[in-house]
């Protein structure tokens, strides 16, 4: 009796499985293509983040003094602020002195990172007073966003991750005003 051993249970429980694996084969389409919407939807959060870096302007700003904002800068983060200082360029400190030696004055300076060359290059020629209106930035947020958008474009683009460098202010700082606008004040040295 050469007859095959068939039931209808095995038939069913056969088409079962055949249909389970389809539905995942299907499935696992769409987890990629989700994947990569997702992906896009990082890369553009990412861009948004760093888009908004110098869009404070004076009306948006509200006044923050420059001992307070150094001794609890977390308070402020993503915040648009206007705030004075003795700036050389790089640094926002209280006083000229305190930005010479630090000694002289006990708050920390701030790392500025300006929205043009020019108004950097100029007071690193002749360090002045300045009028800031900008949004601080926690530099380790800074880095964790780069590196996340490198990380996402790499895998998005089928490209090695190279290392991430910033520029300007976070390279030596924890947290940083990317300054939209900056007014110097003359001083009786100029």
């Amino acid at each position: 009796m050469g007859a095959s051993h068939f039931s209808v249970g095995s038939y069913l429980s056969r088409l079962a499985c055949a249909g389970a694996v389809a539905l995942l084969l299907g499935l696992s389409g769409c987890t990629t293509e989700n994947k990569v919407d997702d992906a896009e939807a990082q890369l553009s959060a990412i861009h948004t983040y760093f888009d908004a870096e110098f869009t404070c302007t004076a009306a948006d700003a509200h006044p923050v003094d420059i001992r307070t904002l150094a001794q609890n800068p977390e308070k402020y983060v993503d915040q648009c602020i206007r705030v004075r200082g003795f700036s050389n360029g790089s640094s926002l400190a209280p006083t000229a002195a305190g930005l010479f030696d630090p000694s002289k004055d006990a708050v920390p300076e701030i790392e500025v990172n300006w929205k043009t060359e020019a108004t950097s290059a100029n007071l690193r020629s002749s360090p002045s007073f300045v009028k800031i209106v900008g949004r601080v930035r926690s530099c380790s947020r800074e880095f964790e966003m780069s590196d996340k958008w490198a990380k996402l474009k790499a895998k998005r683009d089928h490209t090695a991750t190279g290392e991430i460098m910033l520029s300007g202010a976070c390279h030596s700082a924890l947290f940083a005003i990317f300054a939209s606008q900056a007014a110097i004040i003359p001083t009786a040295m100029d």
